[in-house]
């Protein structure tokens, strides 16, 4: 028999402990770049510093809802079968994030091939997943309650759907971009491949670990799926 903490507090805390590994190297990664790329345009900058922001905001808000829970209604079973505005939040700042990073990507895939269609392809998922994203924090606020979720699934699954289509378009597209870039010297194109590999690494990691969640919130009642759902803005 499935425990009310079972069903939203276990799967939260492993989902949680893999969000702060993300952020930490998210944060990592912030810290290389600001020391390294001194001379990058002030917007861009300003784009990285938000990014890092929105991830700070999706880890308190999940630390305040866990702590909300576990200690300060501590031994009120209700309160572990319902989600409150704070865990809310993150389907919203999980998509605006997204959002930003994909088309800052469509941006530069631009610059390396111009490409209306695939461009616009990008963008017009970027925005479905961001809105979508947002409507599911709304759709949260609604239906608190974990084990009823599945009433506003239809916005869930376009949110994931179009989120891990977008992450898999633009793989494809920088990976192939990248391969008509080769110049034929051993030095550049073994700076190209390498770029690939990264590209295709991080890429398609994104796209698995949203597919594996879409697939786990489709297929099982209880609160499994939160695992992957905390780590998709980091990630």
């Amino acid at each position: 028999m499935v425990t009310p903490a079972g069903v939203s507090l276990g799967p939260m805390l492993v989902g949680f402990a893999l969000n702060t590994i993300l952020y930490g190297v998210v944060v990592t990664q912030t810290l290389v770049y600001f020391s390294c790329y001194k001379s990058d345009g002030r917007w861009i900058k300003l784009f990285v510093a938000s990014l890092l922001l929105l991830d700070t905001i999706n880890v308190v808000f999940e630390f305040i809802y866990l702590y909300h829970t576990l200690i300060i209604n501590f031994g009120d079973a209700s309160v572990l079968l319902t989600a409150n505005w704070m865990f809310s939040t993150v389907p919203g700042t999980t998509g605006i994030t997204s959002a930003l990073v994909q088309l800052f990507l469509a941006w530069r895939i631009n610059i390396l091939k111009r490409g209306n269609l695939i461009i616009f392809g990008i963008c017009f998922l970027a925005v479905v997943g961001m809105l979508s994203g947002i409507g599911s924090s709304i759709a949260v606020n609604v239906v608190p309650t974990f084990t009823e979720f599945h009433k506003f699934e239809s916005i869930v699954i376009i949110w994931l759907a179009a989120s891990a289509a977008d992450n898999l378009l633009i793989t494809i597209t920088l990976v192939w971009s990248l391969r008509e870039h080769r110049t034929g010297f051993a030095d550049t194109d073994h700076i190209i491949k390498k770029i690939i590999r990264v590209t295709l690494h991080t890429g398609l990691l994104t796209t698995v670990w949203t597919i594996v969640d879409l697939s786990i919130y489709l297929a099982l009642t209880d609160g499994l799926f939160v695992i992957f759902y905390y780590s998709l803005a980091a990630s």
